[in-house]
């Protein structure tokens, strides 16, 4: 309730980087506050869809899971709508940052959104959810270059090992919902390529350049 009854989330339906915290505060939190007023407006008034975002809505869905309380199901539909209509791009991905004055750009953290929505569709029982699912996992793969990796951002060279997990983890999620194999092959496509590149001798390394 603490985080829909903030201003920004009942204008915009979207979790701000920062909540003001309405509490009793001392002379400390009054001199951070004074000190940083113009970062925390800033942050007060900006969105991160991960995992600021994904993560605040997915507790959502588990408040809803537990609860079957409308009101919490309504809010996850209020929440993707808005989403869609301030961070979703031309090619149905969507943006990591957004605020009025500024948008970012794509990343591969996409496939969090992926996984998230499978799980819409499996607790709310609507296709909807598996179907804009796969309309981003679709412009994910066509993503991936001729090494079977996911770059980090629209304008990286390079990939992240956390991503590529993310998004084969996904892709299966997606698979046993759809039963289309396109979504298993490519999971495992990835996972080849993460024991090909990213498996070093002394461990994992976090980061390879996709060329």
């Amino acid at each position: 309730r603490l985080w829909t009854e903030n201003s920004f989330f009942k204008k915009y339906n979207l979790f701000p980087d920062y909540l003001e915290y309405l509490g009793k505060k001392n002379l400390f939190d009054k001199l951070c506050i004074m000190i940083f007023k113009k970062q925390i407006n800033k942050k007060n008034k900006s969105v991160t869809l991960f995992k600021q975002n994904t993560n605040a809505i997915a507790s959502i869905l588990s408040v809803y899971i537990v609860s079957k309380d409308k009101i919490y199901r309504d809010l996850i539909y209020n929440w993707y709508k808005s989403l869609k209509k301030y961070l979703q791009n031309e090619n149905y991905l969507f943006i990591n940052n957004w605020s009025k004055n500024e948008k970012g750009l794509w990343e591969a953290s996409n496939a969090q959104l992926v996984d998230l929505l499978c799980d819409f569709h499996f607790y709310l029982k609507d296709e909807y959810f598996v179907f804009e699912a796969e309309k981003i996992a679709n412009e994910l793969i066509k993503k991936i270059d001729k090494f079977h990796m996911l770059p980090s951002t629209e304008k990286s060279d390079k990939a992240h090992c956390d991503q590529q997990v993310d998004f084969a983890v996904a892709l299966i999620k997606l698979y046993k919902l759809t039963k289309n194999e396109k979504y298993l092959n490519n999971s495992i496509i990835i996972m080849s390529s993460i024991k090909k590149y990213f498996y070093k001798k002394y461990g994992i390394v976090e980061y390879v350049n996709i060329y």
